[in-house]
């Protein structure tokens, strides 16, 4: 059993390709593609072998933007700066760039000084911030919270998806959040958030964690609807703690919008 799941733990992670209709997806992002990545966890067991992995699977994917959600690291910056920032250098291959957000394992592993790592070496953090990008005359909303249990690491720091929110709370263009918890979602449903992309659960990654998340996770993987908000939850793109995976497999996941004209009323 150990050893089909290091075997399983280790595989490169797939590609799940996901499209997303909306009549808030303007016609300009129609056909935009997002690569989402998620609990990465470079640390003891996981460096350079996935890291080249990913550069590779980037240069054949070419995304339109590449986002981050969470759990990039399990250590602090003095061990890991050389593979961290060799992942960084992935934005090269999107060209709306690469964003990022914490998750708790940043906390963990001192989340300041990984922030301020990654922002020197130009790449944006969204804490409890949006950015708007416009893309062919249309625009997309950006957001990023940080982690639900941020304040358990640091009591000046929470989610704060109100404000994140400041500024576009009327907007009529898409919303996209970056949240690392997937139970972020229920709010997010209630402030008129159109995508969430979430991670943190590794979809279980392993028996009885396939089964204990759900006691503290609603969502664990794949993609769900809450009234008109979409969530999708990734199964991480590495693994937690030693190479062991069951049931379960590292991914990937490329989200291309399309844009869907609202329906002649009465439809």
């Amino acid at each position: 059993m150990w050893s089909l799941s290091t075997r399983c733990a280790l595989r490169p992670p797939r590609v799940c390709a996901i499209e997303i209709q909306s009549p808030r997806i303007g016609p300009g992002l129609d056909g935009l593609r997002i690569l989402q990545l998620s609990d990465v966890h470079i640390g003891p067991t996981i460096g350079h072998g996935l890291i080249e992995h990913l550069h590779r699977r980037c240069a054949e994917l070419a995304p339109d933007l590449i986002v981050m959600t969470g759990d990039l690291v399990d250590g602090e910056p003095r061990f890991l700066e050389a593979e961290v920032k060799r992942f960084l250098a992935l934005e090269k291959y999107a060209a709306h760039g690469l964003y990022f957000i914490t998750g708790n394992h940043e906390y963990i592993s001192g989340a300041a000084p990984w922030v301020e790592f990654i922002r020197r070496h130009g790449i944006r953090v969204l804490e409890n911030e949006h950015v708007t990008l416009t893309i062919d005359g249309d625009a997309l909303h950006l957001i990023g919270i940080e982690d639900w249990d941020a304040r358990r690491f640091d009591p000046s720091r929470a989610p704060h998806l109100e404000k994140a929110l400041s500024g576009i709370e009327q907007s009529s263009a898409f919303k996209l959040l970056l949240a690392h918890q997937p139970k972020a979602a229920r709010q997010a449903s209630e402030l008129g958030i159109d995508l969430q992309l979430s991670g943190h659960t590794h979809a279980g990654q392993l028996f009885p964690l396939n089964v204990l998340i759900h006691l503290d996770q609603p969502y664990c993987h794949g993609r769900y609807q809450l009234d008109a908000l979409t969530l999708y939850v990734n199964a991480g793109t590495g693994y937690w703690g030693p190479p062991l995976r069951l049931g379960t497999r590292a991914e990937m996941t490329m989200f291309t919008l399309r844009h869907a004209p609202v329906a002649p009323s009465g439809q």
